[in-house]
């Protein structure tokens, strides 16, 4: 598995645990909103 591959996963399932709530999922992550829609569209999501 890539890098870019294990992201995808994690930011897929932040997602899912979050019912798509780009915030809620971001913070998860400990992403500021704007980068974790950045990543998102790094990796095609």
């Amino acid at each position: 598995m890539t890098l870019e591959q294990a992201e995808a996963v994690l930011v897929r399932q932040a997602l899912a645990k979050h019912g798509g709530d780009l915030h809620r999922a971001a913070h998860q992550l400990g992403l500021s909103l704007e980068d974790l829609q950045a990543k998102m569209k790094l990796l095609g999501l």
